[in-house]
C-alpha cells in the first residue's frame, strides 16, 4: 500500500476535524430547531385554547343578547295586543 504523504496526511486529518465540527454544529442546530418548534408548537395550542375560550365567551353573550331581545320582543307585543284589544272600534263624536 502506497503511503500517504505528510502534506496529504495533515490535509486529511483537517478535513475530519472540520467534518466533525461540522457535524457537532449540525446536531446543536438540529436540537435548537427542535426546542423552537416544540414551544411554536406549544404556543399555538396555547393561542388555540386561548381564541376557543374567547369565541365561547362571545356566543355566550350573543346568546344571552339573543334571549334578551326576544323577551323585550315578546314583551313589546303582549303590550300591542292589549291595546289592540283595549282600543275602541270607532269614536262616536257627539256635537
Amino acid at each position: 500500500m502506497p503511503e500517504i504523504p505528510v502534506e496529504s496526511a495533515t490535509l486529511f486529518q483537517n478535513s475530519i476535524t472540520e467534518l466533525e465540527q461540522a457535524e457537532s454544529a449540525l446536531e446543536l442546530a438540529w436540537n435548537e430547531l427542535e426546542k423552537q418548534t416544540a414551544e411554536t408548537i406549544a404556543h399555538i395550542a396555547k393561542a388555540g385554547s386561548a381564541n376557543t375560550q374567547e369565541i365561547s365567551n362571545r356566543l355566550a353573550g350573543a346568546k344571552q343578547l339573543r334571549q334578551q331581545l326576544q323577551t323585550k320582543i315578546k314583551q313589546a307585543n303582549l303590550r300591542r295586543e292589549f291595546h289592540l284589544e283595549n282600543s275602541p272600534m270607532a269614536v262616536i263624536e257627539w256635537d
